[in-house]
């Protein structure tokens, strides 16, 4: 009977905790479609500026597709052996350039 009563008491929590979470995305759902209302009021220069600082981002970031500047690897290993007793060290650099 205990056991039917805490499996019960856990049922409810978790019932709880998903009216919560879906309480949180619809708090989230009307903060975004409040943010694109006010989008929609801003004046036409600003949707252009914002469109051009997106392409400016675009074409200077190295890491995206749209990138013009190219990612050059540079690899030098080195090899040092000694004599007396003899040894061999290997070192690798590797240097990356945009």
């Amino acid at each position: 009977m205990l056991l039917l009563l805490l499996l019960l008491l856990l049922l409810l929590l978790l019932l709880l905790l998903l009216l919560l979470l879906l309480l949180l995305l619809l708090l989230l759902l009307l903060l975004l479609l409040r943010l694109l209302l006010l989008l929609l009021l801003l004046p036409l220069f600003y949707y252009l500026l914002l469109l051009l600082l997106l392409i400016l981002l675009l074409l200077l970031h190295p890491t995206l597709l749209l990138s013009t500047t190219t990612l050059y690897y540079y690899t030098t290993t080195t090899t040092t052996t000694t004599p007396h007793p003899p040894t061999t060290t290997t070192s690798t650099i590797t240097t990356l350039y945009y």
